[in-house]
């Protein structure tokens, strides 16, 4: 729980002179209805499978999902990629994310662009996804529909802004509490790892040394 100048954790209670948050991400579970019925795989818990799939159905075609689906695919897996966006990379340019399709499509993978998902359910030892294109029946099924920021820190009682995106920062990390930052994905201005620990750098800098130090 974060105050204006302290934070508690469990039942300690600690203060700072300056306060960083640096909480990340957790995996967006898009609202597909019976989604949370099937025991569905994320970026956190993929690397528990102890044997390779026979097949996967992907959903999301992000960094992540891309990359996951060239990977199984390479490994012998049959893989299905279905999103929402009109192209791969929704953030990226369009042309590049046509390069990229075709690549995927040569290892194997099967890509349905502007796809919704409709229904999930489990049958028997097989997952079904039903799509506004057609239904798919896969072993395992990874979401990879994006990130969302971890907030559940009781910002409010420092009065703290945030919205849908993250925790708001200035170009120094620095929130509307001035003593208190915010850094890495949690402040949704770059979802990277080399972009989190390059903005905690900058903003310890910062907090430190008489110049500030801009995140970009």
């Amino acid at each position: 729980m974060l105050y204006n100048a302290m934070t508690s954790v469990v039942n300690d209670v600690y203060t700072a002179r300056k306060i960083y948050i640096a909480t990340g991400t957790n995996a967006f579970i898009p609202p597909v209805p019976s989604i949370e019925d099937v025991d569905y795989l994320s970026n956190e818990t993929l690397f528990t499978l102890e044997q390779l799939p026979e097949s996967i159905f992907i959903l999301g075609g992000g960094a992540i999902g891309t990359e996951m689906a060239q990977a199984f695919a390479l490994l012998g897996t049959r893989v299905v990629l279905a999103h929402m966006d009109p192209h791969l990379l929704p953030l990226a340019d369009a042309e590049a994310a046509q390069v990229l399709e075709e690549e995927i499509k040569k290892c194997g993978v099967e890509v349905y662009n502007s796809t919704s998902i409709q229904h999930i359910r489990q049958d028997g030892d097989r997952i079904v996804i039903s799509t506004d294109k057609d239904e798919f029946r896969a072993e395992q099924l990874l979401v990879a529909a994006g990130r969302k920021p971890v907030l559940d820190l009781g910002l409010e009682n420092a009065g703290i802004r945030y919205d849908k995106r993250g925790i708001v920062t200035d170009e120094y990390g620095r929130t509307n509490v001035a003593h208190i930052y915010a850094v890495g994905d949690c402040n949704g201005r770059a979802l990277f790892s080399h972009a989190a620990m390059h903005q905690g750098m900058l903003s310890l800098m910062s907090s430190v040394m008489p110049f500030l130090k801009r995140l970009k």
